[in-house]
């Protein structure tokens, strides 16, 4: 009998295999976060470190920009890939749904400027020229499930707008994994007997390696010159497949629009992938709080 792991903890140490300097060094970096953090071996789905000190295990958020890895990859499929989109500046006063998060304008954005820039205006245009239910079939598929009662996703549920649209962290990482590592979709239990967290893969999706090696460098860009760029810089890590996001507050059943939640997944090292890695950060944003603090436990891990 199989016991889903979902009671709430401080910190995890998983693996026996994972060095105790380094198991140390990331209690260290994390445990005055609040958020959750996800460290898993990329090949296997063992599950490395895990530190959450917010919740059960259970809950979801909203994703904010990185759901926009599954709109790219959308886009792929039916052929838009190829847009252009010039995102122009535009007021603070202009309500979010009708601009770019940045007000200064991205100017003339491809798909690749976009993606590394998480474009809003980019990707809005690009949600106008796609069907929702095509949108939440493809979640589905990847094992974020959209409540039955929302029959149709909108241009800002596809982008990451608003708290329609929520996901557990667990999920979206389990998911970014299956798209980078050719469709293996992994679930994390407790075996009682074994007494440890073991790692399942519960389905193997249909994804190319074209298309998914195609996604793989949209995200390097973001670590290369877009919104995780400075994170990265700070120590000195080379480019790796990474999308931050940042999005609309609710904890607890209460939302704050003074405040948002930052999300970091990655993905190391580029080539011959060891690693994944989410960060979780409750209240923060992606590109600096999240990036930041997924940078620093990268360098953790790189110097093991």
């Amino acid at each position: 009998m199989k016991i889903i792991f979902t009671f709430i903890v401080l910190i995890i140490l998983c693996a026996t295999s994972f060095g105790a300097d380094l198991k140390s060094g990331l209690a260290s970096i994390t445990k005055d976060q609040k958020g959750i953090v996800i460290l898993a071996d990329f090949n296997s789905g063992e599950r490395l470190f895990y530190n959450n000190n917010i919740d059960n295990g259970r809950q979801k958020y909203a994703p904010g920009s990185i759901i926009k890895l599954f709109l790219a990859m959308l886009m792929i499929e039916k052929g838009i890939d190829n847009l252009k989109v010039n995102c122009y500046a535009s007021s603070p006063t202009v309500p979010i749904e009708e601009r770019c998060w940045y007000t200064p304008g991205h100017g003339m954005q491809d798909f690749s400027r976009a993606f590394a820039n998480s474009c809003n205006r980019y990707f809005m245009t690009a949600a106008t020229k796609l069907n929702g239910a095509d949108f939440k079939a493809l979640l589905y598929e990847y094992g974020l499930f959209v409540p039955t009662d929302i029959a149709k996703l909108d241009h800002n549920d596809m982008i990451g707008l608003g708290d329609r649209l929520l996901v557990n962290p667990e999920h979206i990482f389990s998911a970014y994994m299956a798209v980078l590592n050719g469709g293996a979709l992994y679930r994390w239990w407790f075996d009682p007997h074994e007494v440890k967290i073991k790692a399942e893969v519960t389905r193997n999706i249909a994804i190319t390696r074209k298309v998914s090696e195609r996604l793989k460098e949209l995200m390097v860009g973001v670590t290369t010159n877009g919104t995780a760029m400075k994170a990265v810089r700070e120590f000195d890590l080379p480019p790796f497949p990474a999308k931050t996001g940042t999005a609309y507050y609710k904890y607890k059943g209460k939302p704050d629009i003074k405040k948002t939640h930052g999300w970091f997944i990655a993905v190391y090292p580029k080539y011959e992938t060891e690693i994944a890695l989410l960060v979780f950060v409750l209240e923060g944003k992606g590109s600096i709080d999240a990036a930041t603090l997924g940078a620093r436990i990268i360098n953790e891990y790189q110097k093991k």
